[in-house]
C-alpha cells in the first residue's frame, strides 16, 4: 500500500489447504493475512486481533462453516464477510439464508479476479462506513 495506511487484516478459514495457500500466496503481498483450517482458530484470531475481513470457504463442510459465520458475526456484527459454497447449494433454501448473513457470495469453482474486486470494494465500504458510523451490511450482493 503505497497510500501510508496500514494493511488491511484478512482471516480465512477453510478446509481445503491449497486453497488456503493460495488465497494467502495471493493476498500477503497487499494484506495481513491469517488462515486456518480449524473452526477454533479462526476464533481465537478474530479474539485476539482486529479482523477487517473474512472469507469462509463453506464447501468442504456446511455445517461446520455456517458455525464459522455465526461466531464471526457474534464476535463482530460488522465484519465483512465473503462466502464460498458449492455450486450445488446454487438456488436452494440454504443458498438464501446464506446470502442474507454475508456481504459477498461465489459459488465454487471462484474466480480470482471477482474474489480480489470484492475484497478490495468491501474494504473500501467498510472503511467509510466505520468513518460515518455506517453498517457494512448495507453493502450489495454478488
Amino acid at each position: 500500500m503505497d497510500d501510508g495506511r496500514k494493511k488491511s487484516t484478512i482471516l480465512i478459514y477453510t478446509g481445503d489447504h491449497d486453497l488456503a495457500k493460495s488465497l494467502t500466496l495471493l493476498l500477503k503481498d497487499q494484506y495481513r493475512v491469517h488462515s486456518t483450517t480449524i473452526l477454533t482458530k479462526a476464533t481465537e484470531i478474530v479474539e485476539r486481533r482486529e479482523v477487517d475481513l473474512f472469507i469462509a470457504d463453506l464447501g468442504l463442510s456446511l455445517e461446520v462453516g455456517l458455525k464459522a459465520l455465526e461466531r464471526m458475526r457474534q464476535r463482530n456484527p460488522q465484519i465483512p464477510i465473503i462466502v464460498f459454497c458449492p455450486y450445488q447449494l446454487r438456488d436452494s433454501k440454504i443458498d438464501r439464508e446464506i446470502r442474507e448473513r454475508v456481504n459477498f457470495y461465489f459459488h465454487m469453482p471462484i474466480n480470482v479476479d471477482e474474489i480480489v474486486h470484492a475484497i478490495e470494494k468491501l474494504l473500501i465500504f467498510s472503511r467509510e462506513a466505520t468513518r460515518s458510523n455506517s453498517d457494512t451490511r448495507l453493502i450489495s450482493r454478488s
